[in-house]
């Protein structure tokens, strides 16, 4: 792209996007318009070029390229403009990537709590079901309590504390969590383990912090209950600004038996590791749970069997090409991270891998003393046989 002189125009050909950015020729130069100038005599010498002819009267801008003069600063600023939308891209994508690392990671967040309502809680085969009505909608006061089986009632009364988390086992046990403030207020988390009976196994009570920040709860917290019953063990899950907490107690004698930390058994970083769903595999003393691994940049969604002791018998990580290369257009999108399907069929497992949208099933059997995870089938739209 030249100018009107033949020199070569200043203006970038990937500033503007104009028909006059093509390479255009034009009809040389009359003895009258150059001022006396042939136009192989253009430069008096190559250190110093004459000015620049007059322009014609009837001539316009549009008609060709745009004079150096107008077309450098008008370059200048296509160029900044340009340049700064391209940071501004990347920079808004690089901080909405750390916003959604450090909401995954942190060990404490705001959350929605749930209101407590009066309902009925069933056992894994509906043997034995509670009816609970607590006093207030946030725990503070107690609740009463029914429980039955069949036709026959088991226990019943008033309690001090009303639960959330409930967890009601074939036998008749009643596990959960209480406050002695509500979710919201600094006060004690108990540990509860109810007998057949109505009589408490266990009733641990913990000492909460204050929370970090005004949105989100006082520490620890609770996540959730697990029961093997065929093995004797209870484990209660709770959550404080270092992560998850496991604590696993005998339901004969309501000993505590271990104190784990899950992120630490995966050998992740601090700022890794965090569970996002556990869930308890039938027929096994085993958990299924799904984690942040950080092993690749974004991070990943990674799975693990463990015990009720915390110990680590298959772990995976699952590693997502499209989040790497579409990370902009997913982030906002939940599914991006895969999930657990199923873990209700005995000793199987069903999980699901986005963006992939693809099951994948696993079965575990204890060989040799040995726990061993294997993949069996995996299908878009797989699920379990019971």
């Amino acid at each position: 792209m030249k100018n009107i002189a033949g020199q070569p125009c200043a203006m970038h050909a990937d500033l503007l996007s104009s028909p006059y950015d093509r390479e255009q020729s034009f009809p040389p130069l009359r003895r009258g318009d150059t001022g006396g100038f042939e136009p192989e005599q253009r430069f008096v010498s190559q250190e110093e070029p004459p000015p620049a002819p007059p322009s014609q009267g009837g001539e316009k801008e549009g008609d060709h390229c745009v004079c150096a003069k107008k077309s450098r600063p008008l370059g200048v600023f296509c160029h900044l403009i340009l340049r700064t939308a391209d940071l501004l891209r990347k920079n808004i994508a690089a901080a909405a990537v750390g916003l959604a690392y450090a909401v995954v990671t942190a060990g404490v967040s705001a959350q929605v709590i749930e209101p407590l309502t009066a309902g009925k809680f069933a056992s894994p085969s509906r043997a034995c079901i509670l009816e609970f009505s607590p006093t207030d909608d946030v725990g503070k006061g107690g609740a009463h309590y029914k429980l039955m089986r069949g036709d026959d009632e088991l226990w019943s009364g008033a309690r001090d504390f009303a639960l959330r988390r409930i967890v009601v086992t074939d036998k008749g046990h009643v596990g959960g969590f209480a406050y002695s403030k509500g979710v919201y207020e600094t006060g004690h988390i108990t540990l509860v383990f109810l007998g057949p009976d109505g009589k408490p196994i266990i009733n641990e009570r913990i000492q909460q912090s204050p929370p970090p920040f005004e949105p989100a709860l006082p520490t620890p917290s609770d996540r959730g209950v697990l029961v093997d019953e065929s093995g004797g063990r209870v484990l209660f899950r709770i959550a404080d600004d270092q992560g998850e907490e496991w604590l696993t107690y005998d339901i004969t004698t309501g000993r505590r038996v271990q104190r784990s930390r899950p992120r630490e058994l995966l050998g992740t970083s601090e700022t890794c590791g965090r569970l996002f769903e556990v869930s308890q595999i039938a027929g096994s003393p085993l958990v299924v749970a799904r984690f942040l691994a950080c092993t690749t940049q974004p991070p990943c969604s990674g799975f693990a069997v463990l015990d009720f002791k915390g110990q680590v018998a298959w772990s995976k990580e699952i590693d997502h090409p499209a989040v790497l290369r579409n990370w902009t257009k997913h982030r906002r999108k939940q599914a991006i991270w895969s999930k657990i399907l199923d873990t209700s069929a005995p000793g199987r497992f069903l999980i699901r891998l986005e963006p992939d949208r693809l099951n994948i099933a696993y079965t575990v059997k204890r060989t040799d003393g040995m726990w061993r995870v294997k993949e069996i089938a995996r299908g878009p739209l797989l699920e379990l046989s019971r």
